[in-house]
Parts: C-alpha cells; structure tokens; sequence
C-alpha cells in the first residue's frame, strides 16, 4: 500500500470523537431552546396576570362608589384574583370625596403572584355627606 492509500479516510477515533463534540454541541443547542422555551411560557403566564389585573382594576375606575372590602374570583384560564379596597383617611363631613386604595392580587399554580396597587378618589354618597 502506498502512503496515498493510507490517508484516503477517517480513523475511526476521528469518526467517534467528531461524533462526540457535534453531539455536545446538538446537546447544548437543545437545552438553550428548552431554557428559551421556558421563559417564553413564563413571559406569556405573566402578562396574562397582568391583563386580569389591569381588568380589575379598571372595572373599579367606572364605579360611581367604591366601600372597602375584599371580593376574589378565579378566571376560566385557573388565576385566581383577589381585590382589595380600603379607605385611605375618613374625609372631613365637607368633603366631596373619599380616597381608596385598590389593590389586586393574581396568582396562579406556583408562579410568583402579580401585584397592581391604584388611588382612586371617589364621591361619597348622599347619605355620607350628611355625617
């Protein structure tokens, strides 16, 4: 055999350790996908908490009057709400509106919950202009 016929090919330690770095590569390629995947999901999870919220706590701007308390809910899609109202300070007898603080809750499953605090300033009612 000449020396021109013994370098015509690959050994097969070429072969194998060619394998061996393009399947490390392929490897790390896919787990950097899954990791994207994963942030992905946990984005979307996150900015639908968001719309809810921001949701509920719209639906607090078009009340007329707003009384502390506490109302929960949980949507079709599993999150569960929790909106809280309280009165800042008890307004003076004169005073043409009270100040509340909302704040919503949304969680779901073992994400971390998602909060949105808003002041809204509200008319008191007949019967509280009279105290």
């Amino acid at each position: 055999m000449s020396r021109l016929d013994r370098q015509a090919g690959f050994t097969l330690i070429e072969v194998l350790v060619a394998l061996t770095v393009m399947g490390l590569g392929l490897g790390a390629i896919f787990q950097l996908y899954g990791t994207v995947f994963e942030g992905n999901a946990r984005a979307e999870k996150t900015t639908q908490a968001l719309l809810i919220a921001e949701s509920k706590l719209s639906e607090y701007t078009i009340e007329a009057y707003l009384t502390a308390g506490r109302k929960s809910g949980e949507t079709k899609d599993g999150f569960r709400w929790v909106a809280e109202i309280a009165e800042i300070t008890e307004s003076a007898a004169t005073s043409p509106v009270r100040a509340f603080t909302v704040t919503v809750t949304v969680s779901r499953g073992s994400s971390p919950p998602l909060t949105l605090q808003t002041l809204r300033l509200r008319a008191q009612r007949r019967s509280e202009d009279r105290r």
